[in-house]
């Protein structure tokens, strides 16, 4: 049986498979970020203009 790494190497993809998700239905560590920063500064506006919705 051949692994997918010795298909990777012979079909020249190597280096492709350490940039990909180690688990695709996880969002990418930059996806995380964003929307932990998104929601910062929905939580600031809210307290700045005294904004509620009911959270």
């Amino acid at each position: 049986m051949v692994s997918i790494t010795e298909l990777l190497t012979v079909s020249g993809m190597e280096g492709v498979s350490d940039q990909l998700p180690a688990q695709p239905d996880q969002p990418a560590p930059e996806k995380l970020r964003f929307d932990a920063a998104n929601d910062f500064l929905t939580i600031c506006d809210r307290l700045s203009t005294g904004y509620d919705s009911g959270y």
